[in-house]
């Protein structure tokens, strides 16, 4: 995750990470609500999957 400023400096970044243990993956998209942040992401192109984070959860792998 990279987390940018409204003039697109980047404010922070968390690791490098991977969903799954599968090779291909990719993010499709990300929906940011009030507490929780739900991400699309799909595996070899033939499965899709919605995982769904609170944001304090995310927070804790922000590198500063």
């Amino acid at each position: 995750f990279v987390k940018f400023d409204l003039d697109m400096n980047i404010i922070n970044y968390t690791p490098l990470f991977k969903f799954t243990c599968e090779p291909i993956e990719y993010c499709c998209g990300i929906v940011v609500e009030k507490d929780r942040i739900l991400v699309t992401h799909s595996i070899w192109d033939r499965e899709s999957y919605i995982k769904e984070y609170s944001k304090e959860t995310i927070k804790e792998f922000f590198m500063y």
